[in-house]
């Protein structure tokens, strides 16, 4: 009878194959999926800190580690999972006061602690609220174990990342470690080489974050189209912010056009004046004046000509306040001489 059907009906032959071996074929995808998408199976996430087991099955770090503080086996297959077999897991490396709810990196020595350990004893912290990080314990490659962690650390209400260089890949996996917060009210990234590519890159996470009150942009390299994108953004919100964008390289004109489209969104309250310390400002533009002469800013995130006349108005506020032989001085002119050779042109600044 079924070789009478089949001979009939070629096409039955195949329906029955797959109905035979479809289960097999399912359980074989479903082993893959993990090491093809290079998603977390705890979160579901990206993997960013990858760690693997010794039953071949790899998660997301901080995952991982919270799962083991109510379990010993592995969350795909409950191989055993323990300190005798994975002691690096329940190893303390670095060790926070349980009471503590705000951590400031500026207090440890410079190298004091691996950024990896540190963001593993952070991950343990049940209390923390507040997290400031500085460059002398941060390092290039470090943002995928801050991602990892501010994605397990969804309460964290200020962070301050103040001074870091951030580049087009770190503001993508910060965005994606802040996707999902859900008590974020302070976020500082003063003076971190921010640019319209990173705008692009946060806009969105920015724009999601419904709980922040202060945002600080002041001191990077945003200008009018990076500007426009964060707060295109923040106007999806329904409560009150205030951004900072001082010296960011926006035109007055352009700053009136911004202001113009934020008319329907008061809660919106922005700075833009550049009144930041002359000080401040010359150390700002003398590291990203570095960065342009050695060819570490893309093209088209910036305007050289532009740039080249805030260093010179720089230069002039902080001529009587700092000496003639100052080495940001000497540095700045020498910066200015290379910047306008490179724009074959004289900048010439107009007092009002």
């Amino acid at each position: 009878m079924l070789n009478h059907l089949l001979s009939k009906k070629p096409a039955v032959l195949t329906i029955l194959f797959t109905l035979l071996s479809g289960y097999s074929l399912f359980a074989s995808e479903q082993e893959k999926t993990v090491e093809s998408n290079k998603s977390c199976p705890v979160c579901l996430n990206s993997l960013l800190c990858q760690f693997t087991t010794k039953c071949n099955h790899s998660f997301d770090l901080f995952c991982l580690k919270n799962w083991l503080e109510a379990h010993q086996s592995c969350p795909f297959c409950r191989e055993t999972v323990d300190s005798k077999n994975h002691p690096e897991l329940f190893s303390d490396p670095y060790r926070i006061d349980a009471h503590q709810v705000s951590f400031d990196c500026s207090t440890l020595s410079w190298g004091q602690v691996p950024f990896e350990n540190l963001a593993t004893a952070l991950a343990g912290h049940k209390n923390l609220k507040s997290l400031r990080l500085t460059g002398h314990c941060f390092r290039k490659g470090d943002m995928a174990y801050l991602s990892s962690l501010l994605r397990i650390k969804t309460g964290i209400e200020h962070l301050d990342l103040s001074g870091l260089r951030l580049d087009e890949e770190d503001s993508e996996l910060l965005a994606e470690g802040l996707r999902g917060n859900v008590g974020l009210r302070g976020l500082s990234l003063q003076n971190t080489g921010l640019s319209k590519s990173s705008a692009e890159a946060l806009s969105d996470s920015i724009g999601d974050l419904q709980t922040l009150e202060s945002l600080d942009l002041g001191l990077n390299n945003l200008g009018e189209a990076g500007a426009s994108l964060i707060l295109e953004a923040l106007k999806r919100r329904k409560k009150p912010v205030q951004v900072d964008f001082r010296w960011n390289g926006i035109e007055e004109d352009d700053q009136e056009g911004l202001r113009d489209s934020l008319k329907k969104h008061p809660g919106i309250k922005v700075y833009w004046q550049d009144n930041i310390p002359p000080e401040q400002a010359l150390e700002h533009l003398l590291t990203n004046a570095e960065r342009i002469l050695k060819g570490d800013l893309k093209s088209g995130e910036y305007s050289i000509l532009h740039f080249t006349l805030r260093l010179k108005q720089a230069l002039e506020k902080c001529e009587g306040k700092l000496k003639k032989k100052d080495n940001w001085m000497v540095k700045g002119k020498d910066y200015l001489q290379r910047l306008m050779q490179k724009n074959d042109c004289h900048v010439v600044t107009h007092h009002k």
